[in-house]
């Protein structure tokens, strides 16, 4: 019986830079600043870089989407084709494996969609895909959930609560993509 599914996926390499800066951070929690409009309160700045990083992985694993760009490998079940791209939007494909360890050339495989790309061919029960993925810019929505997170995780520190914010939960959801997930 065919069937699509993700088998197996990982983060080769996570993004290089924050979607968000160290200085939106603090402007969003309103920070005290100097009259200069510089702000002045370092002592956090550890628990906010931290806190940058790990709420942008519970959003990005809610939505399924890449909030910048990184490089995934993903194994595939494409029994069926058109399976999705795990954490897109797709940017560039950099090398598709058959599961005789062969590659397969960019003649021999066909994708479709113009953000987030779906594999029509091979169908396949196994394929491996290492591709590069996420937004360049990332949407206003999505940068607004990721500091409602951060600025919730801030201010709740030490709870044990491990769902999202209700605000960032508003702001997410229409890009969630997360189909692949189940």
């Amino acid at each position: 019986m065919s069937y699509n599914a993700v088998i197996d996926f990982k983060v080769v390499t996570d993004l290089s830079a924050e979607p968000v800066t160290l200085v939106e951070v603090k402007q969003h929690l309103n920070m005290q600043f100097d009259t200069e409009g510089s702000y002045e309160f370092t002592d956090d700045d550890t628990k906010l870089t931290s806190l940058m990083k790990s709420c942008r992985k519970r959003l990005e694993k809610y939505t399924g989407v890449s909030f910048g760009p990184k490089t995934v490998r993903a194994i595939l079940n494409n029994g069926k084709g058109n399976i999705e791209l795990p954490y897109g939007p797709t940017v560039a494909i950099t090398a598709i494996i058959d599961e005789d360890g062969d590659t397969i050339e960019a003649d021999d495989y066909t994708l479709q969609g113009i953000e987030f790309k779906t594999l029509k061919s091979p169908c396949s029960c196994y394929v491996d895909v290492t591709y590069t993925a996420g937004f360049t810019t990332l949407p206003e929505d999505l940068k607004m959930a990721l500091l409602e997170e951060i600025a919730f995780r801030y201010e709740n520190r030490g709870t044990t609560e491990n769902k999202l914010c209700d605000s960032a939960l508003l702001l997410a959801e229409p890009h969630s993509r997360n189909v692949w997930l189940l």
